[in-house]
Parts: C-alpha cells; sequence; structure tokens
C-alpha cells in the first residue's frame, strides 16, 4: 500500500474519550519521598490536558505497580484511564480469578471507581486457556469494573479466539519508523475490523523524538542497553545500523522541510497508519507533553509519508 492511500485509510473509530495523541505514563516512574514524581506527574497530565490529550496509558508492572500509584496519588482530573494485568511471574497472572483481582488493586491503586480500557499486557505461555482469560475479562465489564477491554502485543490468530468468546473493543501495538515487526499488518486488519488501535513506543524509547540526530548519536545514546534490551539490538546493531541512520536522516530532512518539529513528523507517519487511531508517547517534561500533542492535528504531505514509507520499509518489521 503506498502511503497517500495509508493516510485516506487512517481509522477514526476511536472510542470518544480516546484522542489521538495519549500520554504514556511509565516515564513518569512511581511515588518517591520527597513528592518530585507527584509534582511531574501533575504538571505532565495538566499539560496533556490543556492540550487536547484525553487519556493516559499505565500498567500494573510499570514500577512494579507504582506507576499506578502515582496517578492515583496525583489524581486524574478528567482524564481517562487505561491499564493492563499481565501474565505471572511479572504480573498477577491470566487466570480468571487473578484477573479479577488484579483489576481490583488496579482500581484501588488508581484511585479510581471504574478503568476505561483494561487490557491483556501480552500473551500467556504457561498454558492458560486464553478463552478462560477472555471471559473473565468480558465480565469485568458485565460487572461495571471496566468500560472496555482489550489486549496488547496480541497476533491475529489469539484475537480471533478471543472474539469468539467476545469482543475486542481496543488493541494495543508497538509501532515506530524503525521497529514495527508485523505490529502494522495487524494495524490494518484490527481497522478492516473496526477495532481501533493505540500504538505505544511511537517515537521508540526517544530515539525519534528530536535529540539523536545520527545513528552514531543514537549508538552512544543508547550505550548502556544496547547489548542487554532487544529493542535496541534490532534498531541499533549490524545492519540494523544503516537502516536507523536513513530513517533518522530522512525524518530531520522533513522535519526541516515542514518546519515541523521531528517528534511530530514521527508521530504523524504512525498516525497514517491504517488501523491505526492513536498514538502513545511517553513524556516526563510538559514541553515534550505539548510537542507530541501536536501530532494530533498534523497531516503529512503525501511526499513526506511516501519518502518516510521508503525508508521505514527496511526497518525491523
Amino acid at each position: 500500500m503506498s502511503a497517500p492511500h495509508a493516510a485516506a485509510f487512517r481509522s477514526e473509530i476511536a472510542h470518544p474519550r480516546l484522542s489521538r495523541v495519549g500520554l504514556g505514563a511509565y516515564p513518569l516512574g512511581g511515588p518517591d519521598q520527597s513528592g518530585t514524581a507527584e509534582a511531574t506527574g501533575r504538571a505532565c497530565f495538566d499539560a496533556a490536558r490543556d492540550a487536547g490529550c484525553t487519556w493516559i496509558d499505565t500498567g500494573e508492572v510499570y514500577h512494579a505497580t507504582a506507576n499506578e500509584e502515582l496517578i492515583g496519588r496525583i489524581g486524574l482530573h478528567g482524564l481517562a484511564i487505561a491499564t493492563k494485568v499481565a501474565p505471572r511471574p511479572a504480573g498477577s497472572g491470566l487466570r480468571p480469578d487473578e484477573i479479577r483481582g488484579a483489576c481490583v488493586a488496579s482500581l484501588s491503586r488508581l484511585r479510581v471507581d471504574v478503568i476505561d480500557w483494561y487490557y491483556l499486557h501480552w500473551p500467556d505461555d504457561s498454558g492458560v486457556p486464553i478463552e478462560d482469560s477472555w471471559g473473565a475479562m468480558r465480565s469485568l465489564v458485565d460487572e461495571g469494573l471496566v468500560r472496555s477491554v482489550g489486549v496488547s502485543n496480541f497476533g491475529i490468530e489469539l484475537m480471533e479466539r478471543c472474539r469468539s468468546v467476545g469482543p475486542i473493543e481496543i488493541v494495543q501495538l508497538g509501532v515506530s519508523l524503525v521497529d514495527h515487526r508485523g505490529s502494522r499488518s495487524i494495524a490494518r486488519w484490527c481497522g478492516e475490523l473496526g477495532i481501533p488501535v493505540t500504538a505505544y513506543e511511537p517515537l521508540a524509547n526517544g530515539l525519534l523524538a528530536g535529540a539523536v540526530t545520527s545513528a552514531t548519536d543514537a549508538k552512544a545514546w543508547a550505550a548502556r542497553d544496547v547489548d542487554t534490551w532487544p529493542f535496541f539490538q534490532r534498531v541499533l546493531k549490524g545492519e540494523a545500523l544503516v537502516r536507523t541512520r536513513a530513517i533518522l536522516d530522512t525524518l530531520h530532512e522533513w522535519s526541516a522541510r515542514l518546519e515541523t518539529p521531528v517528534a511530530q513528523v514521527a508521530l504523524g507517519w504512525v498516525l497514517a497508519q491504517p488501523g491505526v487511531s492513536s498514538v502513545l508517547p511517553g513524556s516526563r517534561t510538559v514541553d515534550h507533553v505539548r510537542i507530541n500533542a501536536g501530532a494530533a492535528t498534523l497531516r503529512l504531505p503525501s511526499e513526506a509519508l511516501l519518502a518516510l514509507e521508503d525508508v521505514a520499509s527496511q526497518a525491523a518489521g
């Protein structure tokens, strides 16, 4: 599919409270003794809301539940909330009783009466039937504990099994210019079914946020993680480093030509992908929140989409 066609396909099927740009809360960390995290988080939440963002994303495993605790201490003040339950051993587990227990615990930590979007964070590999897990998720909606349920990091086969039990109302996938590993075809499938997709890590863990201007800089920037974190191995080791250099060069070129922040151009490309309804960049500063939010109204010209698609097609995907 050409980039102009992709832009025309853009999904507008999102939940009424799902703005095109959300706020990933993970970078804000968890509560600390000094109150600095709370003050920073509150400022970012206010900036996001003022810039038109309507929702925040977290998960029970983010900072070992401390991220949810931080959000609870700050308060949502009108923002919607998405969170997730993860398989054991990292999370509470995906057996029906574990899912309900995890949901109740998240409600308590977040200090809310209902969760807007509740996800299975990633597939379980311990033998828990997905049909049992999804039945438990649907029961949370029936019980009024959550408004909508979805899955994160799931493939089409598993999602079809979920749909045999009950509807999937939202899907979360990792999508960025440098790393999309088949997620774009899944997003297209979701779009055809009318399921909104939120794209996490659209700025590739900050790699595409603007500060990194070359792949050499990127390798130095991520040096502590390149050999241990699979994400950086995919985008910064061996031939991947050459592909990342081409992507960064093209991204910065179009940022200059359009006089638009690099992060907004990177987010604009993700938002132009078939099926993608919203992007979820993480932010820990007010300035970054405001810049990222500006991508909600950006429509990249077809020439830019074609150029970015040309280099993105060579990325980890």
